[in-house]
């Protein structure tokens, strides 16, 4: 989904749900906003309406996020929005300096009993 600035009708960034599974109730989510419009709260406000969504009309019990541990500003966004750092992966990703690690950020729906 494109995320716009409704002053000007810009696109400013993507969030996105991946890896549904139905089965299993969860999905993953990724989020892209473009620097010049980062450190104003829509990171945290369009996370926040996401995860409305993925509980409330998908049903899914968690969403996910994976994370680089160098991403200090994803890491706090993440956390601030109630995710949880739950899991880390050791050489996840490849970069230019080898490999890191990537932290997992689960946000578990309280209102699905199953």
């Amino acid at each position: 989904l494109m995320i716009v600035w409704k002053e000007n009708n810009a696109s400013i960034g993507t969030i996105d749900l991946y890896d549904f599974d139905p089965m299993n109730l969860r999905a993953g989510v990724g989020i892209l906003i473009d620097s010049e419009y980062r450190q104003k709260g829509i990171g945290g406000h369009v996370l926040n309406m996401i995860s409305d969504y993925a509980f409330n009309f998908l049903l899914v019990k968690q969403i996910y996020a994976h994370v680089p541990k160098r991403n200090l500003a994803s890491l706090k966004l993440f956390t601030r929005s109630g995710y949880s750092h739950t899991a880390r992966l050791h050489a996840w990703i490849k970069t230019n300096d080898g490999f890191d690690d990537v932290f997992v950020m689960q946000l578990i729906n309280p209102k699905l009993k199953i």
